[in-house]
């Protein structure tokens, strides 16, 4: 998702007053999902998370709701895919979330999007470490259906080539320009298929629901780049 809120914020940045007064509308987030933040600031909201769970969570099913009704037939997109495991299929993301990566890798494809969006993050990030005195990694973090590559099997295959690509692309060119920057490029991308490839579905590193990192998937992550860190000669 970085990509596409590198993108959203330069679009914002650049737009007038008036054109913020309804950005998240126009950029394509529907506002149901956003309203809970004025629901849940309350004395109940203030005491129970149970509460706020419940109504952050109904604001969520609710606008999925109303993205499927209203949009188009380039916003329905079913992002859901299975990890083909020899001992038995694991069902993966399987609210179908984020399918506005299926839309930045679209975009990126098309050239409507441009990797070069990262560059000021980067630049900034290494003025950063210059000033205060740290060592900076710049890491990629692959999506679950890029570290199980080999096991994916997406409900809609075309998806499958696509965000190969997109993967592929925005590795090659934050390597390229990290180096340029003087910046380590940790691509956690090997690691991670390794250990796909070696557990299977005995251990997953990815959830099933939210795919994010399992607590197995976030120890590995924590090892590599703390091995990326080890005291060089001099320092």
């Amino acid at each position: 998702n970085d990509l596409r809120d590198a993108a959203r914020f330069f679009a914002y940045r650049a737009a007038s007053p008036r054109e913020r007064e309804h950005f998240l509308e126009r950029a394509g987030w529907n506002p149901i999902r956003y309203e809970p933040a004025d629901w849940v600031d309350n004395a109940v909201g203030r005491s129970s998370w149970a509460y706020d769970f419940l109504v952050v969570g109904a604001a969520v099913e609710a606008s999925k709701l109303v993205d499927l009704v209203s949009a188009s037939p380039r916003h329905k997109v079913d992002f859901r895919y299975t990890l083909a495991f020899p001992e038995g299929p694991v069902a993966m993301n399987v609210q179908n979330s984020d399918q506005d990566e299926v839309h930045s890798a679209e975009d990126l494809a098309s050239g409507a999007l441009d990797l070069g969006l990262f560059d000021p993050a980067l630049d900034r990030f290494a003025e950063l470490a210059r000033a205060n005195g740290f060592r900076p990694v710049v890491a990629y973090a692959p999506a679950a259906y890029t570290a199980y590559a080999p096991l994916v099997e997406f409900h809609d295959p075309t998806l499958a080539p696509l965000l190969s690509a997109f993967s592929s692309r925005q590795r090659v060119h934050l390597a390229d320009a990290a180096a340029q920057r003087g910046l380590p490029f940790v691509d956690l991308t090997p690691v991670m298929q390794n250990a796909a490839r070696e557990r299977r579905g005995t251990e997953l590193l990815y959830y099933p629901v939210n795919v994010h990192y399992t607590p197995a998937g976030q120890r590995l992550v924590a090892e590599t780049i703390a091995a990326s860190l080890t005291p060089r000669s001099g320092d």
